[in-house]
C-alpha cells in the first residue's frame, strides 16, 4: 500500500478519535462523573491508532533509515519517533477535552441563567441599541422568526431580538406562555382574541395571523376555535341585552358614568319617579348589565365591567 494512502488513513482515524472523544465519550462517561472509564478509553483508544501507525510505516521508516543508518541507530530513532508521535496524539486529545469542557461550562452556566429567569419570568433579549434587556413574559405579544434572529413583539410597540430559533425561544418561555401558530410564529396565548377559518386575532392587533393547515389539525386549535366561538356567542348575547328603551337607556347610561350612583339620585337627574327607577333597576339587575355594590343605606349601583 502506498506511504502517503496510509497517512490519510491515520489521518483520518486521529479524527475519527478525537470525534468520538468530543460527541460519546466526554459527555457519556467524564460529564457523568465516570472519569476512570473515561481515561482509560482514551489511553486504549491512543494506543490503537498508534499501533495502527506504526505497524503500517515500521517497513517504510526501517528501510529510508537503513540507507545512511545502522540498524542500532535505526531502531534508536524509530522508538523518539513513536515517543513524539505518541505526545502529539495526546496532546491532540487534551485539546479536544479541553474544548469540550470549555463548550460544557459555558452551556452548564447559560442552563443555569436561564433557569434563573425562568423563575422570574424573564427572557434576556436585545433591544434596537444592541443592549440587553430582561423582558417580562407577559409583555410579549407575539414572536417572528427572522433567518437566523427571532424578532419579539412587546407591549407599547416596542420590538425586540434574540439570537437563535423560535424552538429556542418557545422551550424558554414555555408552551403554558406561547403558542406556535406556523413555522415562522408564535402568539401569546393571553392575547389570543378570536380564532376562526384559520386566522387568529391578538389585542390591539389590526392584522390577522395565518394558522397553518398543520397546525390547524391539533386538538389545541380545535378547542380554541370552540372557546372562541362560545365567547363571541356570549358577548353577542350581551349586546342584545343592551337596552332599547329610552329611558332605561338614559338610567344605564348614567350608571355606567356615575359608578356607586344611588336610586334617589337617578331619580332626580332623570325627573322620573322613584318606583320607576327602581323598576328600571331591577329590569337591568336581571340581564346582568348593572349590580349593586355595598350597603343599603350608602351603597350604589355601577355597570358591569365598569
Amino acid at each position: 500500500m502506498n506511504a502517503q494512502f496510509k497517512e490519510y488513513i491515520i489521518g483520518m482515524l486521529l479524527l475519527v478519535t478525537c470525534y468520538l472523544n468530543a460527541f460519546v465519550l466526554h459527555p457519556a462517561f467524564f460529564q457523568r462523573n465516570k472519569t476512570v472509564a473515561y481515561v482509560v478509553i482514551n489511553i486504549i483508544s491512543v494506543l490503537a491508532v498508534l499501533l495502527v501507525e506504526f505497524l503500517w510505516l515500521y517497513s517504510d521508516i526501517m528501510d529510508t533509515l537503513l540507507i545512511s543508518c545502522t540498524l542500532k541507530e535505526a531502531h534508536a530513532y524509530y522508538w523518539n519517533c513513536v515517543f513524539y508521535v505518541s505526545l502529539r496524539d495526546i496532546g491532540l486529545l487534551s485539546f479536544t477535552f479541553l474544548i469540550c469542557e470549555l463548550n460544557s461550562c459555558r452551556a452548564q452556566k447559560k442552563m443555569t441563567e436561564n433557569l434563573l429567569m425562568k423563575t422570574d419570568n424573564k427572557i434576556e433579549v436585545k433591544d434596537f441599541y444592541g443592549n440587553n434587556v430582561l423582558l417580562n413574559y407577559k409583555q410579549i405579544r407575539y414572536c417572528e422568526q427572522d433567518r437566523n434572529v427571532t424578532k419579539i413583539y412587546a407591549n407599547e410597540e416596542n420590538v425586540f431580538f434574540r439570537y437563535g430559533s423560535l424552538t429556542d425561544v418557545k422551550n424558554l418561555v414555555g408552551v403554558e406562555f406561547l403558542l406556535q401558530i406556523n413555522r415562522k410564529t408564535l402568539v401569546s396565548r393571553k392575547q389570543i382574541e378570536q380564532y376562526s377559518d384559520g386566522q387568529l386575532w391578538l389585542a390591539n392587533e389590526n392584522k390577522p395571523f395565518e394558522v397553518s393547515p398543520k397546525f390547524q389539525e391539533q386538538k389545541e386549535f380545535q378547542s380554541l376555535s370552540q372557546r372562541c366561538k362560545l365567547s363571541q356567542e356570549s358577548e353577542e348575547k350581551r349586546k342584545k341585552k343592551v337596552p332599547d328603551n329610552e329611558k332605561t337607556k338614559k338610567i344605564h347610561r348614567l350608571i355606567a358614568n356615575n359608578r356607586g350612583i344611588s336610586a334617589i339620585k337617578l331619580s332626580e337627574l332623570t325627573g322620573l319617579s322613584l318606583s320607576t327607577v327602581n323598576r328600571i333597576l331591577k329590569q337591568l339587575k336581571a340581564d346582568g348589565l348593572i349590580t349593586y355594590e355595598g350597603s343599603k343605606k350608602t351603597g350604589g349601583y355601577r355597570a358591569v365591567g365598569n
